[in-house]
């Protein structure tokens, strides 16, 4: 052999040996980057699982908060319109949190302390036990602080009943800034508890409701029993610089490095943290990565082998073939496995499909349902072989179909369409016809096959039935259920701008029972709640459909009567009058009871500045009415 050959050899060799160690080095490159992407692809998913997890826990608890507020808030201001201050024996008091509490659903009790800090009324007993809770937080910084909104304290046990609740309490003020109290709502823990047992978490996670001092409220942890909570990372580190977010291999609840996240709510004294160990998280992540050990130092010997044959056979073509088909099997052996871990990514996005409580819906860039999970299919009532290859348009309502089409049609092929990834409430269809309000966010990623739109929908009939009932409680009198004083006034204030700016009449009625304190006192309050409801009813249906009543607070009412005069009034009044004295009460004894109303009548002049103006001077023809022998109708002259 001569040196040119020698010494070409002996380069293609080194050659061969430096691009082994290279081959080698690539190797173990490409296995640790899939070992990594697999451990990410472990954390990331357990980071947005409790991310999504601790969102929907304060959602859900900040609407419960929400409807306790709206109730104290209710109550509050009958206790302010009645201006009596609060007395152990106020039956009316008593009975109005005896029906707002039923009402209530997830407070024990509600009670009413005077401003001395002692127990006025309550939901439970009457009359209510005279106990000072003037040392409870509940009380004393809603006296101490005039602009605290709603208090929401720690779980407490009662002083009355023996029970632990979670505190709830608003202040009461009258119109002139006199503090008359606190109305506050002892709200059961297993409520907030509930909530957490709800969202169905993984094993291994733990979860929790807190309030922003770091006292658990509702709390699924072993933790929260033991360890002092205000010192923990999560409330003396993450949220004096973030509301929300979360944390991945640090302590979060706890010296134990976990993956969890947190939420604090912009409306409510809350914090839901939910977390993992990152140990017990990783534990099968380390099983796989150890399982895949002999296969990747079997993969290196192999590649070291094959090198060794072919720096001594290298010369020889047939040995060289037959390297490269070794070479080619184990690609195909990778491959193989490649192929697998897709499959197992596949499986593992078919169960989360499958056992999602919220329907999932996955359609193309032409609206064609692609994918229809089992949730989807209880909401909608159609089976998933019905739907799969039909138009979206088939789960809209047919006055929507239009507008939803022309939306698909705008958004083509693109991920970045405004609305995407929000939440919008809109109206779904069953398959048999009836409507329902969902919500639906929608999220697009763009495949080997095109554009592909995922929507996330979600049944919230019981969320807006909540929030009309929420409505109708700060609108409605719960006793005869016409308008209350602040839903009249406010009506009126409309029909008063309008009558000013078009010039049109408008006329305003104040109504009294006479003798009401006297059928109190002979018959008793439940008589006097009787007849307030028979007068509300006998009144609404004299009243036009375009006339607004309303009741101003004890046994008056209120009346707005629209582009009607003096003299329309009057007439109106007069079958007022007549309709009433016709009407009785049939008592429990059989006799029936008779009872009257006096009037007073105002119609808007050029000196009405606004409409408290005109209610007066109907007031003051009210009270001349019933210096004048009551049973009758007295109208104010005119300004």
């Amino acid at each position: 052999m001569n040196v040119g050959l020698t010494k070409a050899m002996h380069r293609a060799g080194r050659q061969l040996i430096l691009g082994a160690l290279a081959a080698v080095l690539l190797l173990n490159g490409v296995l640790a980057l899939l070992a990594w992407q697999e451990r990410e692809a472990a954390v990331l998913a357990a980071a947005a699982q409790a991310q999504h997890a601790a969102h929907m826990v304060l959602q859900r608890a900040e609407t419960k908060l929400q409807q306790i507020d709206y109730l104290l808030t209710g109550i509050s201001e009958v206790v302010a319109a009645r201006g009596n201050g609060l007395r152990p024996d106020d039956l009316y008091l008593h009975r109005l949190l005896v029906r707002r509490n039923a009402l209530a659903d997830g407070v024990r009790w509600l009670f009413l302390v005077r401003p001395d800090g002692l127990l006025a009324v309550t939901s439970q007993d009457f009359p209510a036990p005279g106990i000072d809770v003037g040392d409870r937080r509940y009380f004393s910084e809603q006296k101490e602080d005039w602009e605290r909104g709603l208090f929401v304290g720690e779980v407490l046990t009662s002083r009355v009943q023996g029970e632990t609740f979670i505190p709830l309490s608003r202040r009461v003020v009258s119109d002139g800034g006199l503090f008359f109290g606190v109305i506050a709502a002892g709200m059961d823990p297993e409520r907030l508890r509930g909530l957490l047992q709800a969202q169905e978490l993984p094993p291994g996670f733990e979860s929790g409701i807190f309030l922003p001092e770091g006292l658990p409220l509702a709390c699924e942890m072993s933790l929260c029993a033991t360890a002092n909570l205000a010192e923990q990372p999560l409330f003396a580190a993450h949220l004096p610089h973030r509301q929300q977010g979360t944390v991945r291999g640090v302590p979060l609840l706890g010296a134990e490095t976990v993956i969890g996240a947190y939420e604090a709510s912009r409306r409510y004294p809350l914090v839901v943290a939910v977390q993992v160990p990152e140990a017990q998280l990783l534990a099968a992540w380390r099983d796989w990565l150890w399982g895949r050990v002999p296969a990747a130092l079997g993969l290196n010997l192999a590649l070291l082998a094959l090198v060794g044959l072919a720096y001594r056979q290298f010369t020889r073509r047939r040995e060289a073939v037959y390297a490269l088909e070794r070479a080619n099997a184990e690609l195909e052996r990778r491959v193989a496995e490649r192929t697998a871990q897709l499959q197992l990514s596949e499986a593992r996005a078919r169960a989360f499909m499958n056992t999602a409580m919220d329907a999932v819906v996955v359609i193309d860039g032409t609206s064609r349902i692609l994918e229809f999970n089992p949730a989807a299919e209880r909401m909608f009532a159609y089976r998933g072989e019905e739907v799969i290859g039909q138009s979206l348009s088939l789960l809209v309502p047919e006055e929507l179909r239009a507008a939803h089409e022309a939306y698909v049609v705008r958004a083509g092929g693109r991920t970045d369409v405004r609305f995407m990834g929000q939440g919008r409430e809109v109206q779904g269809r069953r398959r048999d016809g009836s409507r329902f309000p969902i919500e639906v966010t929608v999220g697009s990623a763009c495949s080997a096959h095109g554009i592909l739109h995922v929507g996330i929908i979600r049944d919230i009939t019981e969320r807006k039935e909540a929030e009309w009932q929420l409505q109708r409680l700060a609108t409605v009198d719960g006793l005869t259920g016409v308008f209350n004083r602040r839903a009249l006034m406010e009506q009126g204030e409309q029909l008063f701008a309008l009558a000013c700016r078009y010039d049109w009449d408008l006329a305003v009625m104040m109504l009294d029972a006479d003798h009401f304190k006297a059928v109190n006192d002979h018959y008793g309050h439940h008589v006097g709640d009787a007849v307030l409801k028979r007068l509300a009813e006998r009144v609404g249906a004299v009243l036009r459909s375009t006339d607004v009543l309303g009741r101003l607070g004890g046994e008056e009412f209120g009346i707005i009567l629209p582009e009607t005069d003096m003299d329309g009034a009057r007439q109106l009044g007069e079958r007022l009058l007549e309709a009433i004295r016709a009407s009785g009460l049939r008592l429990d004894d059989g006799r029936e009871l008779r009872f009257s109303v006096s009037i007073g009548v105002a119609s808007r002049g050029a000196a009405d500045a606004d409409l408290d103006a005109l209610f007066r001077r109907a007031d003051a023809a009210l009270y001349a009415a019933k210096r004048g022998g009551r049973d009758r109708l007295e109208a104010a002259p005119a300004s």
